[in-house]
């Protein structure tokens, strides 16, 4: 039998702790369940590390906030399963400079200048390296043009034949077929 976050809502209001109440919402808000009581514990146990570190976090000045994800109820190695995989064949990459004119600002921030595309979830596919390819492309073209365009990481994980697709690839192949 699983054990649902309806299942477990009576262990949340036993406890009344602000942890496991914001653990049940977590489990709905992600549509997650375990197969028994003891796997519970096990994943209330990891999300409780995470909170803290999220908490501590928060406490800083640091320029962003963290927050809860998909991932926050698994230990490092379950999270490390969700990485992308790197080739082992060398990277060549073409520089090209350019030569900054006039003054520029201290800082930007592109969220603000609508030059930043939503957050994406490349699954159990090791397709990183296409996602961070068409953020950069879908940035650079909104910075061009004033329109956020958004690219298809599929299709380079489709097309792009140096690479092995969800068995990971590299950025620079990535551009080379946009480009």
């Amino acid at each position: 039998m699983k054990f649902t976050a309806f299942a477990l809502a009576g262990v949340a209001a036993a406890t009344d702790s602000e942890l496991s109440v914001k653990y049940l919402n977590y489990l709905m808000k992600h549509n997650k369940s375990y197969s028994s009581y003891k796997e519970y514990m096990k994943r209330l146990d990891f999300f409780a590390g995470a909170e803290a570190i999220i908490n501590a976090h928060n406490e800083t000045d640091a320029s962003y906030t963290m927050g809860h994800n998909k991932f926050s109820d698994m230990n490092a190695e379950e999270r490390k399963q969700f990485r992308g995989r790197f080739s082992s064949r060398p990277e060549t990459i073409k520089v090209r400079e350019h030569q900054m004119t006039g003054s520029t600002p201290d800082s930007v921030d592109w969220r603000d200048q609508g030059a930043v595309s939503p957050v994406k979830d490349q699954g159990q596919c090791g397709s990183c390296w296409t996602f961070s390819t068409t953020g950069a492309m879908e940035s650079a073209v909104a910075i061009a043009t004033g329109t956020m365009t958004l690219f298809s990481e599929q299709q380079l994980v489709d097309c792009v034949t140096a690479d092995a697709g969800c068995g990971g690839g590299l950025q620079i192949d990535a551009f080379a077929y946009l480009t």
